[in-house]
């Protein structure tokens, strides 16, 4: 929160959820409902989305430096941004419940730089107010989502959405500093096999997107989407797929008790494990132990 302007901390709004203690990396979300507001908001390192999510603002904003001044009202499905590094001051009106995603800079370089070979350094993105984004929508839809889930072991899923709303933040709304084009890298046999090992070898920790495709010797963006069209399935999914199998295993072979089971295959606690295996086995991971 200390990273972000803190809007949904103010005593005016009311806050609804943040994602603080989900561990996630790149990206931070909070969601409030909020009332109208006047302030300045000071130049940070990070870019915001925001998702209108219920009721309506309308909103006058000008940006320091060329001085441009913007007035919309960000209705329902809408969004507007908060580029990184320029101060803006701002009226809201209204009583909007808004949804509020920071992304790291350094993540929308990598990005710009490595997906879609752009100069990170020329690059800067639109302040776009009241604009409409299918797909920016349904990701903000997803970080929402995951909010409410409340699982720390979410946050492979969540990096695989910031690196999709980089995407498409440099993709729509964005100058375009284009720069050489690189080489496309795919993902070859002995990495699948160094990422399946880490898998299996550290499924107790939190493994990040960042650290898989290390393994694999490519870049984030690239060996999602590799990873996809490999195995059927996106990362964040595989990796739950063999905690239950190994959770399985576990309770059939063992008498491991359910807490360190939970903890062994890398849940954070054994309601979580619980929950999630009787999601995918149709059964508690004690009836599913006593039947077979």
């Amino acid at each position: 929160m200390q990273e972000t302007h803190g809007i949904a901390l103010w005593p005016q709004n009311r806050l609804l959820m943040h994602s603080d203690g989900l561990k996630w990396r790149d990206l931070y979300a909070s969601f409030a409902s909020e009332r109208a507001w006047t302030a300045s908001l000071p130049a940070i390192d990070h870019h915001c989305v925001a998702y209108c999510v219920n009721q309506a603002n309308e909103i006058t904003r000008r940006f320091d430096g060329d001085g441009r001044k913007q007035s919309a009202i960000l209705r329902p499905r809408q969004l507007g941004t908060i580029p990184a590094g320029v101060a803006s001051h701002w009226e809201v009106n209204g009583s909007a419940d808004v949804l509020l995603v920071y992304l790291r800079q350094a993540m929308i370089g990598r990005v710009a730089e490595e997906v879609l070979e752009m100069d990170p350094d020329r690059v800067e993105i639109r302040p776009v107010l009241g604009e409409a984004d299918a797909l920016l929508e349904q990701l903000a839809l997803s970080v929402l989502a995951s909010m409410k889930d409340q699982s720390p072991h979410g946050s492979l899923y969540v990096e695989t959405i910031a690196q999709t709303i980089a995407v498409q933040l440099l993709h729509e709304h964005a100058s375009k500093g284009k720069r050489a084009a690189l080489a496309n890298p795919a993902l070859t046999k002995p990495g699948m096999r160094r990422v399946m090992d880490l898998i299996d070898t550290a499924m107790d920790e939190d493994l990040s997107l960042g650290a898989l495709a290390a393994e694999a010797g490519m870049s984030p963006f690239y060996f999602a989407r590799s990873f996809r069209q490999h195995f059927g399935e996106a990362p964040h999914q595989y990796l739950l797929r063999r905690r239950i199998d190994r959770s399985k295993e576990m309770l059939l072979q063992t008498e491991t008790s359910l807490v360190e089971i939970a903890l062994a295959t890398g849940f954070s606690s054994q309601s979580h494990f619980t929950s999630t295996f009787k999601r995918f086995v149709g059964v508690t991971p004690g009836e599913y132990r006593r039947a077979v």
